[in-house]
């Protein structure tokens, strides 16, 4: 897997939590789609051949088709988002030494 530390780019990771809501066209097809998600069409570009080497995203219907997102590609959403709310401060630490 490309990313085997679990972490993705803020690029990726919100391109494939659109993904998640919803298959979408290629970006050379309908820019407008990617525009309206504040998403650089030219950036999704350059990221896209890395995400479906990857097996996270998926093209359907040929170079003209959409982008899915994949099982995998699932996986990676939802493996980013533990890792983001693990990251979270959930209060204060504790004091004190053990032992």
């Amino acid at each position: 897997m490309l990313v085997p530390s679990g972490r993705l780019s803020p690029l990726q990771q919100q391109l494939l939590q659109e993904l998640d809501l919803c298959d979408l066209p290629v970006p050379e097809t309908a820019p407008e789609s990617y525009l309206a998600r504040d998403l650089d069409t030219d950036e999704i570009e350059e990221a896209l051949p890395a995400l479906l080497w990857a097996g996270l995203v998926e093209r359907r219907g040929g170079d003209l088709g959409s982008l899915s997102l994949t099982p995998l590609g699932a996986a990676a959403v939802r493996a980013a988002e533990c890792v983001e709310r693990a990251c979270l401060p959930a209060g204060p630490a504790p004091s004190g030494e053990m032992g």
